[in-house]
């Protein structure tokens, strides 16, 4: 081999490298803008996918809100109709005990019954603060003269 067709073949080779590394810089710049083409693309068509999973989701939630309230208004109204019928059941029965108690007040009175009062003590009506009988301001005895009203501890002599 000839230093000429040497340097021809080197020269060819050199100007073959270069653009091997030129194409594998365009292949980078394009794979480079491909990447951002994609991401564009995910931003802007995700986000229509975005949007229709929101909607989706939303309406999920709005349907299982509505099923959740008509279970609760359910369970209050059978709650109410229970309670109602447990306050009229104990209305009744005070309704029959006050009966039972005004039949055994006439029995007693027609018998002549010492013990018959028109009311009995637990249903008189307290008697105002101007018909009630003066009381002395306390029941308990007055301490000896000389000492003090309270102390706290013993008394000295």
């Amino acid at each position: 081999m000839t230093p000429e067709a040497y340097q021809r073949i080197k020269e060819a080779e050199k100007e073959h490298l270069r653009k091997l590394k030129a194409l594998k810089r365009t292949v980078r710049r394009l794979e480079r803008q491909k990447k951002l083409n994609q991401a564009l693309e995910n931003i802007t068509g995700g986000r229509e996918r975005v949007l229709d999973t929101h909607e989706e989701m939303m309406e999920q939630l709005a349907m299982e809100t509505a099923l959740s309230e008509a279970r609760l208004e359910m369970a209050l109204e059978a709650e109410q109709a229970v309670t109602e019928a447990e306050a009229r059941a104990a209305l009744e029965e005070d309704l029959q005990k006050a009966r039972a108690r005004e039949l055994i007040r006439r029995i007693k009175l027609e018998v002549g019954s010492p013990e018959a009062a028109p009311d009995p003590p637990a249903r008189r009506p307290k008697p105002s603060p101007a018909e009630a009988p003066e009381k002395p301001a306390s029941d308990a005895p007055a301490p000896p003269q000389g000492l003090p009203e309270k102390t706290i501890g013993r008394m000295k002599p």
